[in-house]
């Protein structure tokens, strides 16, 4: 069975800063290893970090961002097959900032008065972040000069790990006990012990017929 350290350690968690190295050393002890491959879990499947033909292989990132975070393993075959590591949970801890694939638009949350709703947005960050507070915005732009508090009643909030893409969180703001004079501009703050950062959503409500 090949075997993966991470910065000469043998480990199934390792946590790191953004911009610091990060070295992955695979190496397998038999003598008929014909590949050995660094691979990555995502959402699509394992890929291929990278790949030798040799019994070690050695991968650096330079500068690790919120996107390496992830589970990586190594995998060792020849022509009696293939046997994989034990895998490795790399967390580069960062704080909450929209994914490279998202666009950062406003959102809309329709409910009709009475009833639930909810939204959701994904978001990068290391540790997973915490929704803890929202804002209502006056007129027509989310100035802060024209906000004020939400009642504790209208929203809750909460944010998931995407396992296994680690880098990603998915954020989920519901909507309770509206009616259509809560209409308006909102923001949600999003926060880690990395950093914050603030989701802005239009809230929509229709009244019982």
């Amino acid at each position: 069975m090949p075997s993966l350290l991470v910065d000469n350690q043998t480990t199934v968690n390792y946590t790191t800063n953004v911009n610091n190295s990060v070295d992955f050393t695979c190496r397998v002890g038999a003598d008929n290893v014909q590949s050995l491959e660094l691979l990555k879990v995502t959402r699509n499947g394992s890929q291929i970090v990278q790949g030798l033909s040799t019994s070690s292989l050695s991968f650096t990132i330079q500068k690790a961002g919120c996107g390496d975070s992830g589970i990586y393993y190594c995998r060792a075959g020849n022509t009696l097959g293939q046997t994989n590591s034990m895998s490795v949970q790399l967390s580069v801890l960062c704080s909450p900032v929209w994914d490279s694939d998202t666009l950062a638009t406003t959102t809309e949350l329709k409910v009709t008065e009475g009833l639930e709703g909810q939204t959701t947005f994904e978001v990068m960050a290391s540790p997973v972040p915490t929704i803890d507070g929202f804002i209502f915005h006056q007129g027509e732009n989310n100035s802060s000069a024209q906000s004020k508090p939400v009642r504790s009643d209208l929203f809750v909030g909460k944010c998931e790990q995407k396992t296994p893409d680690l880098h990603l969180a998915t954020c989920t703001v519901y909507v309770t006990q509206a009616t259509p004079t809560d209409t308006g501009l909102y923001s949600v703050h999003v926060s880690n012990s990395m950093g914050a950062m603030t989701v802005t959503f239009e809230l929509l409500v229709t009244g019982m017929h």
